[in-house]
């Protein structure tokens, strides 16, 4: 970070946290799924997490004339690649932004670059709705257990050592499908 003018610098105490994205995650094993699903990170909420994947789509034209390069000119090239990408996403969100401002709920459809608003209404909207749903359900438990879990979340975001709270139990017995049929047939 030194190389960085002051003001572009990232303060030592700042905490990075990796994540996989929701898409991408369903390749990982177990214990990707419960210790970097971004679902379970504290403060996040919905994303779209299949837009970081998508970016992979702008860069597939760059393939016969990346592959012939060294690795500067094509790290370069991906970056500038990348850094149009972004930028079109950005000014996008602005003309969304200041667009359906002026012509809120009358074109919003038709706008150009009305997606980030869509998204962020309908986040809003899902975010009521899924906080009632968990307050509902948090009322079918009694209060003590309900507390037992919010600490058990708590030391885990604290600490990473602390037990995951979001990691299934291994019962250690795995039946092969003669014992299961076996076992259900004794139960009907």
């Amino acid at each position: 970070m030194e190389d960085f003018p002051e003001h572009m610098r990232i303060p030592e105490l700042t905490q990075v946290d990796v994540v996989i994205p929701g898409w991408h995650i369903n390749g990982h094993g177990d214990t990707c799924w419960s210790n970097f699903n971004l679902s379970y990170m504290e403060g996040a909420r919905q994303t779209v997490s299949e837009d970081i994947e998508t970016t992979w789509a702008g860069t597939n034209q760059l393939a016969p004339s990346v592959r012939e390069m060294g690795p500067a000119a094509r790290h370069d090239t991906l970056n500038d690649q990348w850094n149009r990408w972004n930028f079109r996403k950005i000014v996008g969100f602005r003309m969304s932004f200041f667009l359906c401002l002026i012509f809120i709920h009358i074109y919003t459809s038709l706008v150009p670059g009305s997606l980030f608003l869509k998204r962020l209404k309908e986040a809003s909207k899902m975010s009521t709705q899924q906080a009632d749903v968990f307050n509902q359900f948090s009322a079918t438990f009694s209060p003590t257990t309900v507390k037992k879990w919010e600490a058990m979340v708590v030391a885990w975001n604290t600490k990473q050592k602390a037990p995951n709270p979001y990691q299934e139990p291994h019962s250690g017995k795995i039946l092969c499908s003669r014992q299961l049929m076996a076992l259900l047939s004794n139960i009907i």
